[in-house]
């Protein structure tokens, strides 16, 4: 094995397909681990690749108001969204008055094949939510089961041996992860791990079975007017994968401030000495 020249070493680490299953390449001996962690370049072009592949586009998607959801305000989006994020799908989102109620269908909704849920898969992506502003975010199917997970814009997150983080007012990334091994999401909010955080189970009808979907609710809290355009809760470089991010991954992403198919996970690693 350690006559093997480099190129072909190389060669053959990119037809690995899974992250778990690169790293464990990595502690096959010390060289192994050398010609994998050592090449930013190679680490660039594998993930990059490894993401590319695991995407899964939504077939259909809804983004629309009924007679009781707020108006938009005239909306600038060279101003609203950080540039980094500008070359992907931007999207200012609706939201219901605290007041009435709103089918959550009507709002923002992303629909995915069966096959999508039927493993482990994730989600990743930007999210701007003002202050008394609420989300509920519900991922589901009839055969598969649903949740709700819920976005406190004035509550503060739990990170794990951090402090605690409010996620109000500012651009934020979210990664919603569901292995089949777990019974429950996790949740990543900045490259974090939150270890407390509301989410309960869903039942749908049976006219939800052909299509699985992640939607988004978003209400104003009672006492919030303000229909400003700096007010508008956004979204931006939303994703679905065939399989659960990896925490490098999600650091990377939150860490250099980008999108999916800009990420370097590579210079990240190096950067940090992970692995070493």
């Amino acid at each position: 094995m350690d006559r093997l020249p480099r190129k072909s070493l190389y060669h053959i680490f990119r037809y690995i397909d899974q992250p778990l299953d690169l790293f464990r390449i990595s502690c096959v001996c010390k060289r192994w681990r050398s010609l994998l962690m050592n090449n930013e370049c190679f680490l660039n072009q594998w993930f990059a690749q490894s993401l590319k592949r695991s995407q899964q586009s939504h077939f259909m998607s809804y983004y629309c108001y009924n007679n009781n959801c707020g108006q938009l305000p005239k909306l600038n989006i060279d101003l609203l969204f950080p540039i980094n994020l500008r070359t992907t799908a931007c999207k200012f989102l609706p939201w219901t008055d605290s007041q009435y109620s709103c089918d959550y269908k009507a709002l923002f909704e992303h629909c995915y094949p069966l096959s999508l849920f039927e493993s482990s898969y994730s989600f990743s992506f930007w999210l701007f939510l003002p202050h008394r502003c609420e989300m509920n975010i519900q991922i589901g199917n009839f055969n598969v089961g649903g949740v709700a997970i819920v976005l406190d814009a004035d509550a503060v997150c739990h990170f794990n041996k951090k402090e605690d983080v409010s996620i109000a007012h500012r651009w934020i990334h979210v990664a919603l992860l569901k292995s089949d091994s777990r019974r429950f999401w996790q949740v990543w909010i900045d490259g974090q791990y939150v270890s407390k955080f509301n989410q309960y189970y869903l039942y749908f009808s049976k006219n939800e079975k052909d299509r699985c979907f992640i939607n988004m609710v978003l209400r104003r809290k009672v006492g919030t007017y303000s229909l400003e355009a700096c007010n508008q809760p956004r979204i931006a470089n939303l994703n679905a994968f065939k399989r659960c991010l990896t925490y490098v991954e999600i650091r990377a992403i939150y860490q250099q401030q980008t999108t999916v198919s800009q990420v370097k996970v590579g210079t990240y690693i190096k950067s940090n000495k992970i692995f070493n």
